[in-house]
């Protein structure tokens, strides 16, 4: 992490012309143009319309899945309660079998329990995913009319005047041209 801000300063003291060579360089020529763009990402990922829309899709569906597993864990313990009464009935191998095929329905759950997590977070990925394509152009849009030969984000930086802060701005528009991301938990095919 230290060595990636050392190169990020590096890098803007070359630019700004903190070097002599480049210094002298820049008097003789055209005084060497750039703006530095700043943009909070986490505060972007967090404020953006299509963001929250699909986190509303994405919690919507976590807790009608969970709904189905609560249903289904109740009639696991009903089922588990049953066999323990059954017990003093049955013969020892008898229990034993009825205790084996109950553990492998638990199993059986446990795993559907967790492919279903794997789907949602898969789903999430691949919709936050599409929202990045969406962002691109649209920030590239920004950065040109501001001029900005590049941005950082806000966490690489140690002070930002308010002035190359884009993160309004692009939120902003971000919210106004970003079309929806469709929440999909389908497995995704692998080829």
């Amino acid at each position: 992490m230290l060595s990636k801000r050392i190169l990020i300063f590096s890098l803007c003291a070359l630019i700004m012309g903190a070097t002599p060579d480049l210094a002298i360089a820049q008097s003789s020529e055209q005084p060497m143009k750039t703006y530095i763009g700043v943009l909070d990402m986490k505060k972007i990922m967090s404020d953006l319309d299509v963001v929250q829309d699909l986190n509303a899709q994405a919690k919507k569906i976590e807790d009608a899945r969970q709904e189905g597993f609560k249903a289904q864990e109740k009639s696991l313990q009903e089922e588990k309660r049953k066999i323990e009464q059954q017990k003093a009935l049955l013969t020892a191998e008898a229990y034993s079998n009825k205790q084996i095929a109950f553990n492998k329905k638990v199993a059986a759950y446990r795993l559907d329990q967790q492919e279903a997590m794997r789907n949602i977070q898969a789903g999430r990925i691949d919709a936050l995913n599409k929202i990045r394509e969406q962002m691109l152009p649209v920030v590239r849009q920004i950065m040109n009319e501001h001029g900005a030969s590049f941005v950082l984000d806000i966490r690489e930086v140690l002070f930002v005047e308010k002035e190359i802060n884009l993160t309004d701005e692009v939120i902003g528009a971000l919210n106004k041209k970003l079309k929806k991301v469709k929440f999909d938990t389908a497995p995704q095919k692998k080829n």
